[in-house]
């Protein structure tokens, strides 16, 4: 109220909005219960009341429960996740202002990949227990699940947009509204079984609890309008030999708002060169037959991408590494450093939080990278990681390589050839899919028999529609979101992205984390390689070639692989990489055609980049290393 003591005033709305909640309750009239909670609690939080705002974000969430139990569609659920927007982030961050960990991990984990997390649960429930007490409703259950199942994937690939709808989806909708009622049915049932009262219900504090591992901390970055709040979830142990036990160390970063994290991402209205998607689509949008342009905003892009990495370093992971580095359990049998696994919320999921940098204190003119210290993977949430866990033990026997599908009327990748040849060097067992026979059926056909996948090709992606992004394939044809949603796989290792954008979100709804990464997770792949932007074709050569030599050879974990060819990618001088592609050449039995190909990618690099430079290093910029990230484990 513009009229009045603003003090007095904000005393009467508060007064208002508690009267008008003993009426709006979240069984009575959730929405209106939601919606007028939410504006007290954000009110109570404005002003830094946290103890009283906790009340209301309780009532609000609760609400919001309601709501989302009650829509029985995809489009109808992610109508309400799309309600709840920044609810979880913020009820997080004033629970733990007031003190309360625990409860502001279990929410923050509530409200993050929402979708993948119930259908990670849904499909891998294990009810063995079950089957022995009632063997009918274990498989009342199960036929229900399936049922959703393949009405989910019908749903999704015959939805036009948000705004229409066709005598099709009205029909598969009325069909997934009946199987998930029944589905909710079968699970109340289940819930009367001793021991079962909590199946498939939202994650407690114990429950992700339980995902912990010994150096290897959860590390939720939760971005609000009061600032950004890191919760550091791991566990240790105070003396040798003793048991480990969880532990949250909250880290406020007060002066990262969201309206900061939006300056970065959409940069200055009035200054077309700052901004992170602003410079980006500005270099990638540009048309290749004006070089000079396309040479100038491919510098604005760089030098963007050091900026907002700069930037990074002080106000976000700077903070985070002071409170990580010595608390992980070290592992006695690793000599690399330890690893955290990072569950960025909101917009942060666009950004590559391990290449934040500042100047080396002993070498200014050298750098300090946030993964300098800590190996980071990244995952959607912690259940996912957890699940993602019980793939992990597949022995990685055979590889299934995506080499350059054509004809495409994107650029050619003249170094595919030689990346497919360092993947299949290390799997005498192997199926390579080469430009006219890589289609969509042909991969879709092979993708169940290998345990490894690894697609050299192109990306395609737009944030406005992740079910769209895929893997560009023969004749125009592309695996997307879509098509890996729909898969039900079970014991693979990991899938390689070499390609562009393979890593990015959706921006509709940034908290359910829609991409192909968290796809794949779901669809029964352990870890995924994926790109954060479009990728140079000589860099990912040379970065993937390298992981898989610290992978199959040097033994070392997948991420903890990628870490190392990262490292040695932006580290060793030219002559270095020339001198390992020579060896390369003469240690691996190469087929007749992979061997041309390849000897012509080390000419190339031996002759017109880098060997005329042997001491410098030309892709030491985060551009060239930083892209790729590993989700999952």
């Amino acid at each position: 109220r513009i009229r009045g003591d603003k003090a007095a005033n904000i005393e009467q709305a508060i007064t208002a909005y508690q009267q008008a909640l003993t009426v709006m309750t979240p069984d009575t009239l959730p929405n209106e219960c939601r919606k007028t909670a939410r504006l007290l609690a954000n009110l109570y939080a404005d002003e830094g009341r946290w103890a009283d705002a906790i009340s209301p974000y309780t009532a609000a969430l609760a609400a919001a429960e309601v709501l989302y139990q009650s829509a029985l569609s995809q489009a109808s659920q992610a109508s309400e996740l799309s309600e709840t927007s920044n609810l979880y982030r913020r009820a997080a961050y004033a629970y733990a202002k007031a003190g309360d960990r625990q409860t502001a991990v279990a929410t923050i984990e509530q409200g993050r990949a929402r979708s993948l997390r119930e259908t990670l649960q849904r499909d891998r429930a294990d009810l063995t227990a079950i089957r022995q007490i009632n063997p009918q409703l274990v498989e009342r259950y199960a036929a229900a699940a399936a049922t959703l199942r393949n009405l989910e994937v019908s749903e999704r690939s015959t939805r036009l947009s948000d705004n229409q709808s066709t005598d099709i989806e009205a029909a598969l909708r009325q069909q997934g509204t009946e199987a998930r009622q029944t589905l909710q049915t079968c699970i109340a049932e289940i819930r009367q079984i001793p021991g079962y009262d909590t199946f498939l219900a939202l994650p407690t504090f114990a429950d992700i609890a339980a995902t912990l591992q010994p150096a290897q901390s959860l590390v939720y970055l939760i971005p609000t309008p009061n600032g950004t709040l890191t919760l550091i979830f791991q566990l240790q142990s105070r003396e040798v030999g003793q048991p480990s036990t969880p532990t949250i160390t909250p880290v406020w970063l007060d002066s990262f708002t969201e309206s900061e994290l939006r300056q970065l991402l959409v940069g200055e209205e009035d200054n077309e060169s700052t901004g992170w998607f602003k410079a980006y689509y500005q270099s990638v949008l540009t048309p290749a037959d004006n070089p000079t342009l396309k040479a100038q905003n491919r510098e604005r892009w760089f030098k963007e991408l050091d900026r907002i990495t700069n930037y990074l370093w002080d106000a976000v992971m700077a903070p985070i590494l002071l409170n990580l580095s010595p608390a992980p359990i070290p592992n006695p049998e690793s000599p690399l450093p330890p690893t955290a696994t990072l569950i960025p919320t909101g917009y942060l999921s666009f950004l590559p939080l391990h290449a934040a940098w500042t100047p080396d204190d002993t070498t200014p003119t050298q750098r300090r990278y946030a993964c300098d210290s800590v190996i980071f993977t990244y995952a959607p949430n912690a259940q996912a990681l957890d699940a993602a866990r019980t793939q992990a033990h597949t022995p990685a026997t055979t590889l299934l390589a995506i080499d350059e599908p054509l004809p495409c009327t994107a650029p050619p990748l003249p170094n595919s050839a030689q990346e497919v040849a360092a993947a299949v060097a290390h799997f005498p067992q192997h199926q390579v899919l080469r430009h006219t026979a890589a289609t969509r059926e042909a991969v879709l056909a092979a993708l169940p028999q290998h345990p490894v996948w690894h697609f050299s090709c192109h990306g395609s992606s737009d944030p406005r529609n992740p079910l769209d992004n895929g893997l560009l394939l023969s004749d125009g044809q592309s695996l997307s979101l879509r098509d890996l949603l729909a898969l039900n796989l079970k014991e693979i290792r990991l899938a390689v992205l070499s390609a562009c954008e393979t890593g990015m979100p959706g921006a509709a709804l940034p908290d359910e984390v829609v991409s192909l990464p968290t796809g794949l997770l779901q669809a029964g792949v352990a870890g995924v390689v994926a790109s954060l932007w479009s990728v140079s074709d000589l860099s990912t050569m040379m970065l993937l070639s390298r992981f898989y030599d610290f992978w199959r050879v040097e033994q070392l974990p997948p991420h903890q692989a990628l870490h190392q060819a990262q490292l040695w990618l932006r580290d060793t001088p030219n002559g270095e990489k020339v001198a390992y592609f020579k060896t390369f050449l003469a240690e691996f039995q190469l087929t007749e055609d992979i061997e041309r190909m390849a000897a012509t990618t080390a000419d190339y690099l031996y002759k017109a980049t880098i060997s005329r430079r042997p001491q410098e290093n030309d892709f030491e910029h985060p551009y060239h290393w930083a892209a790729f990230t590993y989700v999952g484990t």
